[in-house]
């Protein structure tokens, strides 16, 4: 798929999950180097860490650059200009700036709800994974047909 941002998200996934297990690994202190956690191992979320490799992975592309440079090179005001690449950069960044101010005002709050919601997602896994392929489906079947067309 040329042009598209998914093989790219899918490795920037696969080496936000390596830094994770990484990260647990170091802090249960219990494993041997290159042996994986295992279900009954205790791993302490590193909600940092996560903070971390959300802005990592947010780190803007070139059409983030492009759309980045219009603004700036726009006919419009010095004012307008600088509130435009404000509000794009807060947009871009929402991701890690919105999390990151929940776990600064309220940690515990924060640590609540990740666990909650990782029970609601045990919970309900094979709807979420059913959904996620749907929509991955309809993308790929819609894309094959606009490219035949």
């Amino acid at each position: 798929m040329p042009g598209s941002i998914w093989p790219w998200g899918y490795h920037w996934w696969r080496l936000a999950r390596c830094w994770l297990l990484a990260a647990c690994t170091a802090a249960s202190g219990s494993l041997m180097p290159g042996q994986r956690p295992n279900r009954h191992q205790e791993c302490k979320p590193r909600f940092g860490l996560a903070v971390v490799i959300g802005a990592v992975v947010g780190t803007p592309g070139g059409e983030y650059l492009l759309a980045l440079h219009e603004l700036v090179t726009g006919k419009a005001a010095t004012a307008v200009q600088a509130t435009d690449v404000v509000v794009f950069v807060v947009i871009e960044f929402a991701l890690v700036i919105v999390p990151f101010a929940f776990l600064v005002a309220r940690p515990e709050g924060v640590k609540a709800a990740v666990e909650r919601f990782k029970a609601w997602l045990v919970k309900h896994a094979l709807q979420v994974v059913g959904a996620v392929a749907l929509v991955a489906g309809g993308y790929i079947v819609i894309s094959g047909v606009l490219r035949l067309s």
